[in-house]
Order: structure tokens, then sequence, then C-alpha cells
């Protein structure tokens, strides 16, 4: 069963925090030799969490947003759990499950599911952000599904913004730069130590 999509525009802070963080996942996805991610999909959920919550994503590289390492549920645990799932889970496109971390084990997909637009971050983060506060207030699980898109989810937010006078191709290329250097950063403390004795360089 469908359900509406939350939509709206967000203040400039917030449009901008999840500019460079798509531009961070970008740059994650090509550091790690990765194929594309998701990146409005994985910008947007991070942003919705909060201190308490838990992201499971193994092997995403969303999961670097979180202090380095995928987010685990232990029994017992309070929050809200974001569950990614690939689209063989889903049977369409990629997607969320959110659902209280205590359950994480035992929740079955939600069957009230929202599509939306894969490059529209803006939607997915209102949605998203939604999608967690109904579990705070005792849902049982929803599932975030995203409709395919040829368009580019950077270039869309960006385009909006430029519209709205919030951006430039200046501050464009100097958040790219600075996504850059933290992806950098972000990749050197994930990457294992090599065997004693080896040089670093290599």
């Amino acid at each position: 069963m469908s359900r509406p999509v939350a939509t709206r525009p967000l203040p400039v802070r917030q449009r901008t925090l999840l500019l460079h963080r798509m531009l961070l996942l970008r740059h994650l996805t090509e550091g790690l030799h990765q194929p594309a991610q998701d990146e409005a999909l994985a910008a947007g959920v991070v942003s919705a969490l909060g201190p308490g919550d838990t992201l499971v994503a193994a092997g995403w590289p969303a999961s670097l947003l979180l202090g380095g390492h995928p987010g685990t549920a232990g029994p017992g645990q309070a929050g809200v759990a974001a569950l990614h799932l690939p689209p063989a889970a889903t049977g369409s496109g990629p997607g969320v499950l959110f659902c209280p971390v205590h359950h994480l084990r035992s929740t079955a997909p939600s069957e009230a599911t929202a599509e939306v637009p894969g490059s529209d971050v803006e939607a997915i983060t209102c949605t998203a952000a939604a999608d967690v506060a109904a579990v705070r207030g005792g849902a049982e699980s929803c599932l975030l599904e995203l409709e395919e898109s040829d368009d580019d989810p950077v270039e869309l937010l960006a385009a909006r913004m430029r519209v709205d006078h919030q951006l430039d191709d200046g501050a464009l290329w100097a958040m790219d730069r600075a996504a850059a250097a933290r992806a950098t950063v972000l990749l050197g403390a994930a990457a294992p130590e090599g065997p004693p004795g080896r040089d670093p360089r290599l």
C-alpha cells in the first residue's frame, strides 16, 4: 500500500548540508572503487537519523558518514534503525526500512511504502524524517523506496539553489573540493593497516 510522500523546500542551511553530503558520498564511492551508490537516499537518511539511532548498512559508503563504520544494533538498544535494502530485497528500487532498533531482527517489511523519486534528496529527506517520527511514535515499521530517475541528484539540488539565489558556481566548486578532502580523510581512517614493515606509501 502506497502512502503520501512528505516533501517541501528545505531551508538553505539544510540544503547546503545535503549537497555537501552527496558530494562526499560521490567521492567516497570513487575512492572505494565501488559502483555508484544512491547518494540522495544515503544523504537524506543520514540527515533524518538522530544521535541515538542506528544505520545498518554494511558495505554502504553512507556508513562512513556516521563515524567511519556501519551501525550495528545490539539487544536492548533504543532508537530507530534504518536498514538499507538493495533492489533485490524490495523487488523494485533500493530502499530503507525504518523500525525500532530492538525489533530489527523480527520486523517484516512494511506494507506502507512511500515511493520517492531517486534524484530528489529533499523529498527523500522529508519522507525519511516523517518515517523516523512515525517509528518514534509507535509505528512498527515504514519503508521508503526509490523510483528510478535519470536525473543527477547533485545537479538537481544545485539547480534549485541557484534559482533561489542560494548557490553559485564558485561556492559549488569550493564545496566539492572540501568534500573530496573529507573523503580522503575518511577513507584513510577506514583503510586497514598493512603488514608490519610494509612501506605505507604502497
